[in-house]
């Protein structure tokens, strides 16, 4: 709800580079480990700015690019606009994983996978939901989880909320799991307290 308020009233460019600025700076308390992710707003991906933006704040904070991943939905690029498609090369060639979120939620489409430099898929709840009540949907995650992993792509499920689902996500062999069922959201400093 802040994210769509901000995109409405013009302030989610510089929300998103106060969030990415933060995350930086918190990741220096963590291990070295720790891996980050950060979800990019369809709004910064179109601003000719982006990528000059997160150079600086790479260079500020001096940090290792392989610990962040930074995380889009279908919707950011179903339009296949040029600032857009620019400003996921220059996240790529700083060293990031990008992650595709939110997949199964009507605008899938594997040519994504294809011809986007998409590190991670994650399947969004609903999917997991139709997978757990229905034969031909759990069929279908199956094998799009396979084929995912025969070209080196992690993935993950979203939403796990119920030991159903999990048993199911676990019988898929899906890399990561997330979701009320593994841990409820918490502050940082708790995480970073029970990491140490």
């Amino acid at each position: 709800e802040i994210i769509k308020k901000s995109e409405e009233i013009g302030l989610i460019y510089n929300l998103g580079k106060w969030i990415i600025e933060r995350v930086f700076i918190i990741s220096k308390e963590f291990k070295k480990d720790t891996v980050f992710n950060i979800n990019l707003s369809a709004i910064q991906l179109k601003t000719l700015k982006f990528s000059d933006q997160l150079s600086g704040l790479i260079e500020a904070y001096n940090v290792d690019t392989r610990r962040f991943v930074f995380e889009i939905t279908e919707t950011v690029i179903i339009e296949k606009n040029d600032t857009v498609l620019r400003n996921i090369d220059a996240i790529k060639a700083h060293g990031f994983k990008l992650a595709l979120d939110d997949f199964g939620t009507g605008y899938s489409s594997l040519s994504y996978l294809n011809t986007l430099p998409i590190d991670i898929v994650k399947f969004d709840r609903s999917f997991i939901v139709a997978a757990t009540d229905n034969e031909r949907s759990y069929i279908l995650l199956k094998y799009i989880n396979k084929m995912l992993k025969k070209i080196h792509m992690k993935t993950v499920a979203e939403g796990i909320d119920t030991d159903k689902q999990l048993g199911v996500v676990r019988s898929l062999d899906i890399d990561h799991i997330q979701g009320y069922n593994i841990g409820r959201p918490t502050s940082v400093v708790e995480i970073h307290d029970s990491s140490k």
